[in-house]
């Protein structure tokens, strides 16, 4: 169940005494996908999509806030030779543009389809 906005100010009073340095900024994220519209609770739907052109999943190793497991999950969900897995060994969350390798190898993907070759591991060049 989606907690209530009273829930909510109590999760932002908590994180800002618990961190005097980040808390004020990191705690006001907790509203940024509030209101995004979604049917059900912890629906997993169905991602297969055998027989589709490659669909490249970006997943970074230290990304607090979108897990590395769930990014090789869903490649691996979207089925053998669809979902193609690059990983990044970045801590934070988001990688492009950020992490120079990644951004490459996401512009590429755009520009012309190709994903990069199975297992490929973007190094930590945030900039």
């Amino acid at each position: 169940m989606r907690p209530g906005f009273e829930r909510l100010d109590r999760n932002e009073a908590r994180i800002k005494a618990a961190s005097p340095v980040f808390g004020a900024t990191w705690s006001t994220s907790v509203y940024l996908c509030y209101d995004w519209p979604f049917d059900g609770e912890r629906t997993t739907p169905q991602v297969n999509a055998d027989g589709a052109a490659p669909v490249l999943v970006v997943g970074g190793t230290g990304d607090p806030t979108t897990p590395y497991l769930g990014a090789r999950r869903m490649a691996r969900a979207l089925g053998a030779g669809v979902g193609v897995l690059l990983t990044a060994e970045e801590e934070g969350h988001g990688t492009y543009p950020q992490n120079r390798c990644v951004t490459k190898t996401v512009d590429e993907y755009l520009r012309t389809g190709r994903t990069p070759a199975a297992g490929t591991v973007c190094r930590g060049t945030m900039s």
